[in-house]
């Protein structure tokens, strides 16, 4: 288990690879229901996202044009989506 005070998500503008950068956190090692385990203390932790599916990443939302979203039948969060 790995918690952290702080995360964020970082592509490398190279290789394009995607990470999670945590910081300021613990991991923690070991069986589940036994006393012999490893706590690691950390500053930074950086872990590459597993991409390898062939099924693309969605659009971010701030790059599809307005008139796009409105035509769009989506609604992810908010007061005005309803059920299905």
């Amino acid at each position: 288990m790995t918690l952290s005070d702080y995360g964020r998500q970082e592509t490398d503008p190279v290789t394009g690879l995607r990470h999670i950068v945590l910081e300021q956190g613990h991991r923690y090692q070991g069986m589940p229901g036994r006393a012999d385990f490893q706590q690691l203390a950390f500053q930074r932790l950086t872990v590459q996202v597993d991409t390898s599916t062939d099924e693309p990443l969605p659009p971010k939302s701030d790059t599809i044009p307005t008139a796009q979203l409105w035509a769009s039948s989506a609604c992810l969060t908010g007061p005005n989506c309803k059920s299905a």
